[in-house]
């Protein structure tokens, strides 16, 4: 017989009911003004489990734990211009549960201001009249106004009560002005001033998603004649007179040097069209042989006139082309599939340009040729990028993502996804040179990269000598250089960019962290940072090279600091820290990263190639989530991809790439921000940092 205790005639036994996790069935919310001085108060909104499960509160500044677990927050004077989030945890015995509440960023109260002047750049057109609007000043306090501004040679003047700046009764001509404005609380603004040739419209950059080749494929027997289709956004604002560049040289995405190759013969354009309001228009004169002994860069085709492509519209386009059996076409892997389609045939597709008809997916080849970038005209002052930096600016790794990233519109990389998102009308448009394979080192020679400057400078030519865009945007100084001393290496390609591009401001993001780890960044004591890389805790000589230049370029502030080296020796108008989004702190181990909490196993075997992989859980796994499948040693046969579909139902998870091998049941498998190498952030990192750091300095400079 068992023995059981009795009390009171009752058997001590545990109730029947079976424990259940915790869920949030309403979620949890913050209450309170963000601004100084005062209270936010968290509400941990309906949970639901057994046994009931408990509460707890965490609050964020920026990203970072502040440390404060109450359930409510003091706002104070450390916090103003930054985002308070809020963590809120319910914890039974069958586990935790998170929810997470974005907040927003903190005002002061009483009229001081939040955000720094602005903006730092603009731009008008020479001829202009007297009084014309060049900028209107931001972030002046309430009562303070503009006083004076230099050079005080009449081109430039004070108007609207002192918060704008016009042009003068003194005519200026095309080139820059170097301003610099003073209010009566005796703060200063420099603001870089772009004066555009008098005459029509420069065409400007105004296409996302475009990119240069970087692979080649072969004309086969039955589909030496080639269709493929593309698609890209257009910018907040109408534009007219779109026009493609079609190049003749691909990049070796190796990090060889040189990396830039010319295609190794001739092939034939037979046309290129896109598709506005549903009808097809064709870019004129575009049906000829394209010959890199001739033109070593591409060609800029011809306008195709009268034709307006509507803000913010997600535009289709087609090209048609030809080559011998057996040669060699240059292109790219067609990613972030949008539903681009492409086919092969031998006669020609040119008829499906404009007729409407669809394409069949047969006898394609998997590299497309498709133009680098498309310039058009129009425009309504809001700034205009050219992107010059490497994989990361690239977006590798969330090129194979196949589902909407930040936006519909194809976007990879956090400064593309950043520049376009629309939240708020925040849409900027830009170009991008950006590559895999593109080192700084290599960059800071002009031969390295003669081909895609060129390319650029066809525009400019085109333009009366105005280039197709008003700022530059770098992340050069990649996270996997090693150069004797960067901050050196990194100048040398400034200048080149100012050599090239007079008067162009340059904005640089500052280098990322990057670890590797022997447990998928399940740790912080598992994480491992080469000597070139480390914190260690300072920024001096001999303590990383990569935070010692993080410091020179913005000494680590989220929106860049302006008393920063490269701020004051002049390179650069601005700069960003993104590591800082997910970073394990902004101390000590500032170059860690972060934990995703979960640590998974396979619930079932997954054969070679597969891409559908079931779990023990996915609770925590997001779509965009790099994840690492048995990364627990160093040299284990390992794999990672990022997640592009989560089914919470059958515990199962989609990866844009198959197993590179078969892994069995028990396999680990982790949720990470980086690749298992610590080389390239996953999407998740990508559209954390657009979303909480290209945005937010995108606002603090005054352009959106």
């Amino acid at each position: 017989m068992v023995s059981r205790a009795i009390l009171n005639g009752w058997p001590l036994v545990p109730p029947c009911r079976p424990a259940t996790s915790p869920a949030f069935t309403v979620p949890p919310s913050i209450s309170g003004v963000f601004a100084v001085g005062s209270t936010l108060t968290a509400s941990s909104g309906t949970v639901t489990g057994f046994p009931t499960p408990s509460i707890s509160y965490r609050w964020y500044r920026d990203g970072f734990d502040t440390g404060v677990t109450a359930s409510t927050y003091p706002i104070s004077a450390a916090d103003l211009g930054l985002r308070i989030d809020l963590a809120v945890v319910a914890t039974n015995a069958s586990g935790s549960m998170p929810a997470y509440v974005t907040g927003s960023t903190v005002g002061q109260g009483g009229g001081v201001p939040v955000t720094p002047l602005g903006p730092t750049t603009a731009s008008f057109t020479a001829g202009a009249s007297a009084g014309t609007l060049i900028a209107a000043i931001t972030g002046l306090s309430a009562g303070e106004t503009v006083t004076a501004v230099t050079p005080n040679d009449g081109r430039l003047a004070i108007a609207g009560g002192g918060t704008q700046l016009v042009t003068g009764l003194s005519a200026s001509s095309a080139g820059s002005i170097a301003a610099t404005l003073t209010t009566s609380a005796g703060r200063t603004l420099s603001v870089a001033i772009t004066v555009n040739a008098a005459g029509a419209s420069p065409y400007r950059f105004a296409a996302t998603r475009l990119r240069f080749p970087t692979v080649t494929g072969t004309f086969p027997a039955a589909g030496n004649y080639q269709i493929a289709s593309f698609f890209f956004g257009s910018p907040a604002y109408d534009v007219t007179e779109p026009r493609f560049f079609m190049p003749t040289f691909y990049q070796l995405t190796t990090g060889a040097n040189p990396s830039e190759i010319i295609a190794p013969n001739s092939f034939n354009l037979e046309g290129v069209s896109i598709k506005v309001g549903g009808v097809w228009y064709a870019v004129p004169n575009a049906s000829f042989t394209i010959d890199p002994s001739t033109e070593s860069c591409g060609y800029l085709l011809d306008p195709i006139p009268g034709l307006t492509i509507p803000a913010n519209s997600l535009i289709e386009g087609r090209v048609a082309f030809n080559g011998a059996t057996g040669a060699t076409m240059i292109g790219v892997s067609r990613a972030n599939l949008m539903g681009e389609v492409a086919g092969g045939s031998s006669t020609s597709l040119a008829a499906k340009l404009t007729d409407g008809s669809a394409i069949t997916q047969s006898n394609a080849v998997a590299r497309q040729y498709i133009p680098a970038f498309m310039v058009a005209k129009g425009g309504d002052g809001r700034p205009v990028f050219l992107l010059a930096g490497d994989s990361i600016q690239a977006g590798a790794n969330a090129n194979g993502a196949s589902f909407g990233l930040l936006s519909p519109r194809g976007n990879v990389g956090y400064w593309q996804s950043g520049l376009d998102d629309n939240t708020g009308s925040k849409r900027l448009a830009y170009g991008t040179l950006a590559l895999e394979g593109s080192r700084p080192g290599d960059w800071s020679t002009r031969a390295n990269w003669a081909r895609k400057l060129d390319a650029v400078k066809k525009v400019t030519t085109a333009n009366g000598g105005v280039p197709p865009f008003t700022q530059i945007g770098s992340n050069h100084g990649n996270n996997s250089i090693n150069a004797a001393d960067l901050y050196a290496t990194v100048v040398a390609f400034w200048q080149l960019l100012k050599a090239e591009f007079p008067g162009i401001p340059i904005h640089h993001s500052e280098l990322l962290s990057r670890p590797t780890s022997t447990d998928g960044f399940q740790s912080l004591a598992n994480q491992n940072v080469a000597a070139v890389d480390t914190y260690n805790g300072g920024v001096a000589a001999g303590m990383g090279q990569r935070f010692v230049f993080n410091e020179k370029v913005g000494k680590g502030a989220l929106l860049g600091d302006p008393t920063a080296q490269a701020r004051v020796d002049g390179w650069i108008a601005s700069s960003f820290a993104p590591w800082r989004i997910y970073a394990y702190d902004t101390g000590v181990n500032r170059d860690k990263l972060s934990i995703i909490a979960g640590a998974y196993t396979l619930a079932a075997d997954v054969a070679s190639g597969a891409t559908v992989f079931t779990l023990t859980d996915v609770t925590n796994i997001q779509q965009g989530d790099m994840v690492g499948v048995n990364y627990v040693a160093a040299g284990a046969a390992s794999f990672d991809s990022i997640v592009t579909a989560v089914n919470t139902g059958t515990k199962q998870i989609t990866l844009a790439s198959g197993a590179t091998q078969a892994f069995t049941a028990n396999t680990p498998v982790n949720p990470m921000w980086n690749s298992r190498d610590g080389l390239h952030p996953g999407l998740r990192a990508h559209n954390r940092i657009a979303l909480e750091a290209v945005v937010p300095w995108k606002v603090a400079q005054g352009w959106v």
